[in-house]
């Protein structure tokens, strides 16, 4: 199925669920949007151009094949007519990611979150590649309740924006790396290796970045890991924790 739209591509008060089949979204608006719950369980989804990709109060992503393209933020979950306090988290908002393949792009460099929830994000598992604006107080991955990787492989890039980041709490290990001085171009790869230089990651960039949130099975605590842009060492981590950190950090000044 093929949707262009200059509202919603799919709209639905109350609870949208995806089970599968092939649908294209181009959208001046929410390509799918629900005010309450939004299921995806399957299926292949492109969405080729909107203004936010998928939006509802709570999402959950289950399995399928996701590529997102959007203006502002790629999946964002919020309440409709709720109230926002900044920096305050909004318990009925849950984007929770347990399976699945997911390649999210903000396609303009000023402004965006690629995946952006008012309460909680949950990553139980899946591939999950985000790209979020390089310029700007918005990244890759932003919320206003807790960031929580269990699982799965997490590649997230863009700029340094307001510096949230996964709790140390997370199951999962995950190393963050940021650089304010430099900005890498569209087609940097980033590889992440071991202590003995194997490769255990490789992710060739779509968009410019800054910083970089990366988290896979592969990461252990009490090991040392390498992260590289196009062969340059930028980072190394000696893991003791749920939550590694390198470079800079962001605290963007408006």
């Amino acid at each position: 199925m093929t949707v262009d739209s200059t509202d919603d591509g799919l709209h639905c008060g109350d609870t949208l669920t995806v089970n599968g089949g092939e649908l294209t979204v181009a959208t001046a608006d929410d390509a799918f949007h629900s005010d309450q719950y939004l299921y995806i369980k399957g299926g292949k989804l492109l969405v080729t151009d909107s203004y936010e990709g998928i939006e509802a109060m709570q999402i959950y992503v289950i399995d399928g094949d996701l590529t997102i393209y959007a203006y502002d933020d790629a999946l964002n979950s919020g309440q409709k007519d709720a109230q926002k306090t900044v920096h305050v988290g909004n318990d009925n908002c849950i984007l929770q990611i347990d399976s699945g393949t997911i390649h999210a792009y903000v396609t303009n460099n000023a402004e965006g979150d690629t995946i952006d929830s008012n309460g909680k994000i949950i990553i139980n598992g899946g591939f999950v590649y985000a790209e979020g604006s390089v310029d700007g107080p918005d990244s890759a991955m932003d919320s206003d309740g807790e960031m929580i990787v269990n699982g799965g492989t997490l590649v997230a890039i863009g700029g340094l924006g307001l510096g949230e980041m996964p709790v140390d709490s997370s199951k999962q290990c995950c190393l963050y790396w940021g650089n304010r001085s430099n900005k890498y171009q569209s087609g940097s790869v980033i590889k992440l290796l071991d202590a003995s230089g194997t490769e255990l990651l490789s992710y060739t960039s779509a968009q410019a970045f800054q910083s970089a949130i990366i988290s896979s099975a592969d990461v252990k605590t009490g090991n040392h890991y390498q992260l590289t842009v196009d062969g340059q060492t930028v980072a190394e981590f000696d893991v003791q924790s749920a939550l590694t950190k390198q470079g800079d950090q962001g605290s963007f000044v408006f």
